[in-house]
């Protein structure tokens, strides 16, 4: 990525998802977080995160980011 290439940030795409325990932090299993719409073109930042209130400790391995058929 060019450091002068411009990033842009997707702010209204806060959703919640719940996580599925393991059972062992080296065990990793495929969830489905659910979907977001990207805007446009270009270079997005996406950020996963816990939410403060309801914090768990989680391990994640990789994200997959695939596109949908549009209606």
């Amino acid at each position: 990525m060019n450091k002068h290439s411009p990033i842009k940030q997707l702010v209204s795409a806060i959703m919640g998802a719940n996580l599925v325990a393991t059972g062992d932090c080296k065990k990793f299993e495929l969830q489905n977080l659910g979907q977001i719409r990207i805007a446009g073109n270009g270079e997005w930042n996406l950020t996963i995160r816990a939410d403060p209130s309801a914090w768990k400790a989680f391990n994640l391995r990789k994200v997959v980011l695939r596109p949908v058929a549009e209606n």
